[in-house]
């Protein structure tokens, strides 16, 4: 996505997600959170503005 393009809603799936996380992970083109879960933690950690919080802050969503 180029600088000034609106991002796509976020999916109803990332609202239980920081803002930061959830535009990160619509700005990799993940759609859901079964997309999410097939991901590899490298390939998450890959996505502008998503580090090692997002990456915990997934791992304490998938354990609830």
């Amino acid at each position: 996505m180029s600088e000034g393009q609106e991002l796509p809603p976020i999916p109803a799936d990332f609202e239980q997600f920081t803002l930061r996380t959830a535009c990160a992970l619509v700005r990799g083109g993940y759609r859901c959170l079964r997309d999410v879960q097939a991901a590899s933690d490298a390939e998450l950690l890959e996505l502008r503005n998503f580090g090692y919080r997002s990456l915990a802050e997934l791992r304490a969503a998938g354990r609830r």
